[in-house]
């Protein structure tokens, strides 16, 4: 199990990372708070599927996901700040 769920867990990382690039605005937060909650809790649940007896328990994934999903955070500012900012020359 070792090996697949590192294997997952960098492909999810990919995923949620293309995600928050796109979406990490400022009001979409939550939004993106979520989906990383639900991935987290489909992630666990098919991991606990593949085994006949349930030794994965909440705490433990949360150390998996910790280690392997990466928080959300504002990755894109307000068009106003953005743009205020001038290049070095």
């Amino acid at each position: 199990m070792a090996q697949s769920c590192l294997l997952q867990g960098r492909w999810l990382a990919t995923v949620l990372r293309g995600h928050y690039a796109y979406f990490a605005v400022p009001t979409n937060l939550p939004a993106v708070r979520a989906l990383r909650h639900h991935i987290k809790m489909h992630w666990f649940l098919s991991l606990r599927r593949r085994s006949q007896s349930h030794r994965l328990t909440w705490s433990r994934m949360n150390v998996i996901a910790a280690k392997h999903l990466p928080l959300p955070r504002v990755l894109h500012q307000w068009p106003e700040q953005r743009f205020l900012v001038s290049p070095p020359r």
